[in-house]
């Protein structure tokens, strides 16, 4: 009797506790936005270290090793996903996730303040446009949807038609997308003479570029063999933007930073010098490229989203089944998805990101990898977690209108792309 009394008080906690969440949605939306820039500064990291043509890389006027200024910017993204999570738990997924596409924002802030990477109008615009559909998913928000499910409950998720489906189809996308990328980069990998040869100029905008960006489908012999070789230095250094704001006497400063991309430009010609002409170069055809530069960072993104959606069951499980009237009879339940989410998880952080970070800008590759994000956790949202459920037409309508005004500024801020070894490397 007790204990049915006890189990009836711990109902009432959980109602309240329902409203609580559902009134925590203004501090989730804080903390999607702080993990937003975390995020970004993450990406901008990783980017800068696995980029960079020197194996000690500059970083606020010392340099350390390409692997621990990686390893920082992995720190940033388990702090960033830590805040993610945390958020993801005070409100709706499809409403948090699409707050948390604002680290496109921050991301082109920091690109062009660190890594002095292009920003043009069209980049500027797709970042506008992305905002406006985060927000408009905002307004859309549902005030009551459950995020918390017991074992139960979250394989009969699973199990449901339209749940079932998509879990398929984000597996079988990820598998697909692993396979093909492993091809990809052992037939045209990222080695030392093409970070070189990037970082050196040979692959900068020129009108030699333009005209290869315009041939087609061309072999890559026959586009590159008549590129020249002109030193400059690399571009995107940290070094630069945090040296700028600690010394401003200028002189002395500005001749360290010239003696520094000197010697990067020296280290350049050095990778080069064994390389006669830059067609032996392993660079895929053009329209290859094209294909490579959205599906790499796309299925990253839809990798990151299933993630999402197995973190945030997992999470929620263990919440639940750690109750004291909460009947967990199924804890191979909770621990197959937390067994399926840390490889889900860990092969993006550790195998896929840096392959994609190696070879693209961040410019380039965060919206499209965030986009897919965004598109997919709108999808886990609305039909794994059947939070349309809980939502009007009109909410259900702003959601989608959202989503594609999202898709619509990754593919502004894309208007302007050209050849992977053009603007991209």
């Amino acid at each position: 009797m007790a204990n049915s009394s006890e189990c009836n008080a711990t109902a009432l906690l959980s109602a309240e506790a329902g409203q609580i969440r559902s009134g925590n949605l203004p501090l989730g939306i804080v903390m999607a936005l702080g993990a937003g820039f975390a995020l970004a500064a993450s990406m901008v990291t990783q980017r800068y270290a696995l980029a960079y043509p020197e194996s000690l890389v500059p970083v606020l006027c010392l340099r350390v090793p390409r692997w621990l200024l990686w390893l920082g910017g992995l720190g940033l993204y388990v702090v960033a996903n830590t805040l993610k999570v945390a958020a993801f738990n005070l409100g709706p997924l499809s409403v948090l996730s699409s707050v948390f596409m604002t680290l496109l924002i921050w991301n082109l802030a920091l690109s062009r303040l660190l890594l002095r990477e292009a920003v043009d109008l069209p980049k500027v615009a797709g970042s506008a446009i992305v905002f406006v559909g985060a927000v408009t998913c905002t307004v859309g928000s549902p005030s009551d949807v459950p995020t918390q499910f017991s074992p139960d409950e979250f394989l009969a998720l699973i199990l449901a038609p339209l749940g079932c489906l998509l879990f398929l189809l984000f597996f079988a996308l990820i598998s697909t997308s692993i396979c093909a990328i492993v091809w990809l980069e052992q037939a045209y990998p990222v080695t030392q003479a093409v970070r070189a040869a990037a970082a050196s100029g040979v692959f900068k905008r020129s009108p030699t570029c333009d005209a290869l960006a315009s041939e087609g489908a061309g072999s890559s012999s026959a586009r590159v063999k008549g590129a020249t070789h002109k030193p400059a230095p690399p571009c995107g250094s940290a070094t630069r933007a945090a040296c700028d704001g600690v010394a401003s006497a200028g002189a002395p400063q500005r001749r360290e930073e010239e003696a520094h991309a000197a010697k990067a430009a020296e280290a350049a010609d050095a990778s080069l010098a064994g390389v006669q002409n830059v067609s032996v170069l392993p660079l895929p055809p053009l329209w290859l490229e094209r294909i490579m530069a959205v599906a790499y960072p796309a299925s990253l993104g839809i990798d990151e989203a299933f993630a999402d959606l197995l973190i945030k069951g997992w999470s929620s499980m263990l919440l639940v089944c750690n109750s004291k009237c909460a009947s967990c009879e199924r804890w191979d339940v909770v621990y197959s998805t937390m067994v399926l989410w840390v490889f889900v998880a860990h092969i993006s952080s550790l195998w896929w990101m840096p392959v994609v970070f190696r070879r693209f800008e961040t410019t380039v590759a965060l919206p499209i990898e965030y986009g897919a994000v965004n598109a997919a956790s709108v999808m886990s949202g609305l039909l794994f977690y059947n939070e349309a459920r809980y939502m009007a037409a009109w909410q259900v309508a702003l959601q989608l209108i959202g989503c594609v005004l999202i898709l619509l500024g990754i593919v502004v801020g894309r208007s302007r792309a050209s050849a992977f070894r053009c603007d991209i490397l």
